[in-house]
């Protein structure tokens, strides 16, 4: 039996469209999309600009691909993992700030714990190499290392604890992206429809 929804058809599942409202609720732009192969983008803006582009491959966002780069009510778009207009970290250190605030549009990411004496990340590796070290427990003893453990668990968590409350330690986030595509209009207050 046929559907009567139009999305549930072949084509209706090919295209989408967006109705993008202002702070103020004023219809600024439409966007919309044909997804295909490859996926066409169009961005019929207010302000008599029309704008087009496409991205193909597989394995990605290819409609969030296709949108950067184009600008909506003044706002380029950006594609994932941007970091466009982030502010930078800080003056004398490696990470944002624990207690930093992005601003609207943008997010922190990649948490992390930074040796401010070398400027390298501790990873949780390094932990379990020390505590070998410090048990005396040579690199190549695999059956020594998986019967002991239980003891290089606990003294790998001791040093961290350790080093963690040592004034060496900076903790952090060392990355901050903006929002991507039209998320980023919606975190700056913007109403974005989906149409169809």
């Amino acid at each position: 039996m046929a559907s009567k929804y139009v999305n549930d058809t072949n084509a209706g599942k090919s295209i989408s469209a967006y109705v993008i409202l202002n702070r103020k609720g004023v219809h600024v732009a439409t966007v919309k999309a044909f997804h295909g192969n490859s996926c066409l983008v169009n961005v019929h803006d207010f302000n008599g600009e029309f704008q087009h582009a496409t991205a193909s491959g597989y394995g990605y966002d290819k409609f969030t691909a296709a949108l950067s780069g184009m600008t909506i009510d003044g706002h380029e778009m950006s594609n994932h993992a941007s970091h466009d207009g982030a502010p930078k970290i800080p003056k004398g250190r490696k990470t944002y700030p624990l207690d930093y605030k992005p601003k609207k549009g943008y997010s922190l990411a990649n948490y992390t714990k930074v040796s401010k004496a070398t400027g390298y990340t501790i990873y949780t590796s390094d932990w379990y190499d020390k505590a070998y070290e410090a048990l005396g427990i040579a690199d190549s003893d695999a059956d020594t290392k998986n019967a002991r453990w239980d003891e290089v668990k606990e003294k790998a968590f001791e040093l961290s604890k350790a080093w963690e409350e040592s004034d060496d330690c900076e903790r952090g986030y060392s990355s901050c992206f903006r929002e991507s595509g039209l998320d980023y209009l919606r975190a700056l207050g913007y109403k974005v429809i989906q149409a169809i």
